[in-house]
């Protein structure tokens, strides 16, 4: 099995500014990270297929797919 690190910027959809904060994690795995001041995220370990999921106070839980 081939592991890889994702990364990846969270911003707000219209202004496009960075969001700290912002959990984010792989789903039913205890793999994860929060957003720094410039909205970047780093989770090591990752798979093909697996789900990332976001949650931010502001923001509903969404499910988002590595491609």
């Amino acid at each position: 099995m081939i592991f890889s690190q994702v990364t990846g910027t969270i911003v707000d959809s219209i202004e496009k500014r960075p969001i700290q904060y912002v959990n984010v994690w792989i789903k039913n795995k205890a793999l994860g990270s929060t957003s720094d001041h410039n909205g970047e995220f780093s989770i090591d370990k990752a798979k093909e297929g697996d789900t990332l999921m976001i949650s931010y106070m502001r923001l509903n839980q969404r499910r988002y797919w590595q491609e």
